[in-house]
């Protein structure tokens, strides 16, 4: 569903406690009052999308987290704080996609909670998330050991190659517009993982 003209009351009557997937990207009219429908009704939700949905609030987005079984999450374009993915990472230690694509609140205090706490996690998008250092991003690849594909696009990352080097499970890689990684880091990645599908659709030297 990605209606931006659904209300609250109309897509309460879409709300069922069967379901495990949720999707409502870029249905920027809904407030915390659906959110709170789905932590009351959906109690086997699974999978979970809200990106671009700038009206819930932290408060609203915890009671699902605390209530669902969230193995997907996806809040690109949400105001998520180092506080909330904290508490993200707390909630859903069965993690295996996350989503905090242009979140840029974000540091490597919340990120380095989700690698403590998210150990099955295969999936991990966090594009634009430039405060970010070498720092969590290593310990997300020492972790997680299930690591299959990791989106860094547009972060401000120099020494990739330790990380790349501790994701023995890596299968995709995007590097798109990191501006501070060098032709020969970028070319000693292709050389050394020839199986690693690399994204860099905008390549800075």
């Amino acid at each position: 569903m990605e209606d931006r003209n659904i209300n609250d009351i109309y897509f309460g009557l879409f709300i069922k406690k069967s379901l495990e997937i949720i999707s409502i990207r870029y249905c920027t009219n809904l407030t915390d009052k659906s959110l709170i429908e789905i932590s009351r009704r959906c109690s086997d939700l699974k999978i979970l999308d809200i990106s671009s949905c700038n009206k819930f609030t932290e408060e609203a987005i915890k009671k699902v987290l605390h209530r669902c079984p969230i193995q997907s999450l996806n809040v690109n374009w949400c105001m998520i704080t180092d506080s909330l993915l904290s508490e993200i990472a707390r909630s859903c230690p069965r993690l295996e996609s996350l989503n905090v694509g242009w979140c840029n609140k974000i540091t490597d205090e919340s990120l380095l909670e989700v690698a403590r706490q998210c150990p099955f996690l295969e999936i991990l998008e966090v594009d634009w998330c430039d405060k970010l250092t070498e720092t969590s991003l290593l310990e997300v690849a020492q972790r997680c050991k299930k690591l299959k594909t990791l989106n860094i696009s547009g972060c401000h990352i120099t020494n990739l190659i330790p990380i790349v080097k501790a994701c023995h499970c890596l299968e995709n890689l995007d590097i798109s517009a990191c501006e501070n990684l060098n032709t020969e880091v970028i070319l000693q990645l292709t050389n050394n993982y020839p199986s690693l599908k690399i994204k860099n659709e905008y390549w800075y030297s």
